[in-house]
């Protein structure tokens, strides 16, 4: 019966990183409603967190799976969502290969940055399946409030990463 419990906190432990950017989207859903909508791309955040410090915790197959997801729930086009997530999935690795122990303040601008181009880059594909171009201003309204809202889900998805020692796990797995 011990080892029951062992293998499922090893798993709750291992997953982790995923059910941080369903909770993410879960979370924008149930705000949207009522009080702020950050837009679908609120998953980026933690994609972006979870990818820049364990990687192997969070494939790219898991996170074509959650955009697929996405475009499900907000009755998107199938792949598009999951597009832009291989987009940002690059450009997260080209980051990577830069900056090798980023600051908040680096790790925060290169998140900005991310989620432009990649917010922009949906605005654009949205524009080009519906031939014509949709309206942008929401998309600055997006990007603002997504960019103001980063800092606490770094913190709140670092706590966890500390608590849980998932650095060490990635580590582990990556010999």
């Amino acid at each position: 019966m011990l080892n029951f419990f062992i293998k499922f906190k090893q798993i709750i432990t291992y997953s982790l990183p995923s059910l941080f950017v369903i909770l993410f989207t879960l979370f924008n859903i149930a705000v949207s409603k009522s009080f702020l909508d950050f837009g679908l791309f609120i998953a980026l955040h933690g994609i972006f967190f979870w990818f820049i410090h364990t990687p192997n915790l969070l494939p790219p197959l898991i996170i074509l799976i959650f955009g697929l997801l996405q475009d499900i729930i907000y009755l998107l086009p199938l792949g598009s969502t999951s597009l832009i997530f291989l987009l940002s999935i690059m450009l997260i690795q080209i980051y990577k290969e830069f900056f090798l122990e980023p600051s908040f303040l680096e790790t925060w601008i290169s998140f900005s940055i991310i989620f432009s181009v990649c917010i922009f880059s949906s605005w654009a594909l949205f524009s080009l399946i519906n031939y014509n171009i949709t309206p942008i201003t929401p998309i600055f309204f997006e990007t603002f409030i997504n960019i103001l809202f980063f800092p606490f889900t770094y913190v709140f998805s670092y706590f966890f990463l500390t608590k849980f020692q998932l650095e060490k796990i990635n580590k582990k797995k990556n010999v």
